[in-house]
């Protein structure tokens, strides 16, 4: 019983560490201009200074 177990997690644990998949590229999402930042509503109590 012990054996079948053991085989079991070794197979499992081959699996896991098989070869590493290649990372794919993504292209970076674009930086927010000047313009955005005014065309943007702001949120209520955005203004507020909180220190605790």
């Amino acid at each position: 019983m012990r054996a079948s177990r053991s085989d079991f997690f070794k197979a499992a644990l081959e699996a896991v560490q098989g070869p590493a998949a290649e990372p794919t590229l993504q292209a970076a999402a674009p930086q927010p201009t000047a313009k955005a930042f005014e065309e943007r509503p702001t949120r209520p109590g955005a203004l507020l200074d909180i220190r605790v």
